[in-house]
C-alpha cells in the first residue's frame, strides 16, 4: 500500500530514494521486541514497477541496501 500511495503522489519524473535493512539474524536480534518487516532487495524493483515506477537501482552495503527509482515522465 505504501508503494501505491507513493506512486500516486509523486509527480512525473519524481524520484523515490530509500534505504532498508537486510534480513539478517543480527538485525532481527535488534528488533526482538518489536515488529520487523524487511523488504526483499531482490524483489523490490518488480514490486515498484508493478505500481508504476520505472527501473530501480539497488546497492547492497553492509547491513542494508539503498535504492533509487523514479516515476516516468
Amino acid at each position: 500500500r505504501l508503494f501505491v500511495e507513493l506512486a500516486r503522489v509523486l509527480r512525473p519524473g519524481g524520484i523515490f530514494v530509500g534505504q532498508e535493512s537486510l534480513d539478517l539474524e543480527a538485525i532481527r536480534a535488534g528488533h526482538a521486541d518489536d515488529t520487523f518487516v524487511p523488504v526483499d532487495s531482490a524483489t523490490l524493483g518488480d514490486r515498484l514497477s508493478a505500481v508504476g515506477f520505472g527501473p530501480t537501482t539497488t546497492d547492497v552495503a553492509g547491513f542494508h541496501f539503498r535504492f533509487i527509482t523514479r516515476m516516468p515522465d
